[in-house]
């Protein structure tokens, strides 16, 4: 699961708006398309983008509430007013301030539900924080900004929409990270912030903040390791997180007027990587998600007009290096995260104890100790769910957070997705299904379809749940559940049989089966993903006359499964063997794919020389 997606700028300079997709910054050649819009852009015109794809205008007339903003996604295009826009997440949320409301402050704007004031909290000293603008949004709906109070003119705040808000400290919140954490300027001194601890002081940073806690301001940039960098010809955008977790930044050339891209260290001029005599100049890049989809301005033959810059899809799968995992006894990976490492379990014997084990490539294998214990889930800042017993109790959900530290979070049961933002979700058997904050241990009740056994196997960042759940003792349906809407079944295809949701990505692509005989592409047992619209497409097999499963799907929407007895991987709609991407002689025979990362890593099983063994697959960039 996946992250930081977008981020606000404005320029005082006129220009066009231009989107440049890439998912590596080599020498890609990119087409290019005119996005228009109606109104004009003038010097304070901004554009911006989102993991959704959805690109947000600003037309700034006249410098107020009364703006006009426009949210472009594809053909339809939606003008709202009455917010000072700061920043929008992937579901289109737009925070900032709405000063013309009759109690004016810190607002969210939404096409279903217009205008939200965000409410603020009693202080200690008895006086009350008012919120006057929220700075930053991330994609689980949490907000940074400030408030305005009476001992101190101004509170940076942490808000979220589940438990409220929480005051920093005096100052101002500016951005926030997908995983929650803040980068706030207060009276002493500029801080990150998270789950109510100070992580770092003393940064100076203000403008850009990710999940590594990569923070950059101007032409300087902060890192946990490197601490202050300077970022050299390279000037970043003034936006609210110009930044993806690839630690790639939005911005432009200082001695030029001419956008670029900060990319670990090497810095790219845009109008480099765009065909020639295109009649574009790319002015200032301004945003960039978790894809390398950049936003900018620019000109095409001499006037300001908005633009996208796409690569080419590649529809095929890379080449991968494969690695085993060693381990004795029977042994069943789960998940995979981008770093490569893997958990899973030892399968007992007709008696006995599971055994649960971590892996990456550099340290081997390690076992978690505990009796009865499995690993099932993991994220990418490595905190692991699963479960872990005791002579009192068998299988208790567990949750190992990223320094290590074990969190129990109920009775028997397990835990069998995480997210990056802090949620875990899992089955307490008979008892039913949660989800957890497992740092605040919060809890809500995942309700059942109707029978006694819920199972949630995956929960986004936006905290929606997948699984499948009994609607009687002898059928099982596929469900999704969130905390606005409960429960409900996920009818896919009007299978009348079994049905089951294994995972969703952040921009709600679901993966399932279904038992179906009526498909062309595949016969029997067969996957399913549904598009973000709700519509579901079957899953073709390598072989029309055999079924197949899919067991996890990343935010690039690839998919990994198994069909007619290889691991598979669908991309763009298309099935393909990764027996044909791995190095020829290897003599493995790969059976399975379980799960793959935000990056591709996949992780199944297979035999090397006739041997079962665990494979770990990295794709070759």
């Amino acid at each position: 699961m996946k992250h930081r997606r977008s981020a606000w700028i404005r320029v005082a300079i006129g220009g066009s708006a231009f989107l440049v997709a890439s998912n590596a910054m080599s020498q890609p050649n990119y087409s290019v398309e005119q996005v228009e819009i109606p109104g004009s852009l003038n010097a304070w015109s901004s554009a911006y983008v989102n993991d959704s794809g959805q690109i947000m205008i600003e037309d700034a007339n006249d410098q107020g509430n009364g703006n006009t903003h426009y949210l472009v996604e594809g053909a339809q295009i939606t003008p709202f007013t009455g917010i000072n826009v700061r920043d929008f997440n992937d579901q289109g949320q737009v925070v900032g301030g709405c000063y013309s409301q009759p109690v004016g402050g810190a607002c969210i704007w939404s096409q279903t539900g217009g205008i939200t004031l965000i409410p603020g909290i009693p202080l200690p000293d008895g006086s009350y924080a008012n919120p006057r603008e929220g700075r930053d949004i991330n994609d689980s709906g949490q907000v940074a900004g400030w408030a305005q109070g009476e001992q101190f003119g101004a509170y940076a705040f942490f808000w979220d929409p589940n438990t409220g808000m929480q005051i920093i400290g005096n100052g101002w919140g500016n951005v926030i990270a997908d995983n929650g954490a803040v980068q706030a300027d207060t009276y002493s001194g500029s801080i990150i912030w998270k789950d109510g601890q100070t992580l770092y002081s003393g940064t100076t940073m203000a403008y850009g903040l990710n999940n590594n806690y990569y923070n950059y301001s101007g032409s300087q940039l902060w890192d946990p390791v490197n601490l202050l960098q300077d970022m050299g010809n390279f000037r970043a955008s003034g936006s609210a997180n110009a930044i993806n977790n690839s630690n790639q930044i939005a911005g432009s050339l200082k001695d030029s007027n001419r956008a670029a891209l900060w990319d670990n260290g090497t810095i790219h001029d845009l109008n480099d990587l765009i065909p020639a005599n295109s009649g574009w100049v790319l002015e200032a890049a301004h945003d960039i998600n978790e894809a390398g989809d950049v936003v900018g301005i620019g000109k095409l033959n001499g006037a300001d007009a908005i633009f996208l810059l796409s690569l080419p899809k590649n529809n095929t799968p890379p080449q991968y290096t494969i690695a085993s995992i060693d381990i004795e006894g029977r042994a069943v990976p789960r998940a995979i995260n981008s770093d490569g490492k893997v958990v899973g379990y030892i399968s007992p014997p007709s008696s006995g104890s599971s055994k649960g084990f971590s892996w990456n490539e550099s340290t081997g294998v390690s076992y978690f100790g505990f009796y009865h214990s499995q690993g099932h889930a993991i994220n990418d800042a490595g905190a692991v769910g699963g479960n872990s017993g005791s002579s009192n109790v068998r299988y208790s959900t567990t949750v190992w957070n990223e320094a290590g530290t074990r969190i129990t979070l109920g009775g028997s049961g397990a835990i069998y997705g995480l997210n990056d933002n802090g949620y875990a979700t899992g089955s307490l058997f008979a008892y039913g299904a949660r989800l957890w904050n497992f740092n605040t241990r919060q809890m809500e009740y995942i309700n059942s379809l109707g029978g006694t056994y819920t199972y949630p196997m995956e929960v986004n960042n936006h905290n929606i749940v997948v699984g499948y759940s009994q609607i009687n003792r002898y059928r099982y349906r596929a469900f999704i559940y969130d905390s606005a809407n409960g429960t409900r079944e996920l009818v896919i295809n009007d299978s009348t049989g079994n049905t089951y949701a294994n995972d969703i990505n952040d921009s709600g692509e679901i993966v399932g089966s279904a038992y179906t005989a009526s498909e062309s592409l595949c016969y029997g047992w067969c996957g399913y993903v549904s598009d973000s619209s709700g519509n579901w497409h079957v899953l073709p097999s390598l072989d029309a006359n055999s079924g197949n499963g899919a067991s996890a799907i990343n935010e690039q929407s690839q998919i990994v499964g198994s069909s007619a007895g290889k691991a598979t991987i669908w991309v763009d709609g298309e099935v393909f063997d990764l027996n044909n991407y791995i190095p020829a002689g290897s003599n493995w025979v790969l059976s399975g794919a379980v799960d793959i990362s935000e990056n591709g890593k996949i992780v199944g099983t297979g035999t090397l020389d006739g041997i079962s063994k665990i494979f770990v697959l990295t794709p070759i960039q």
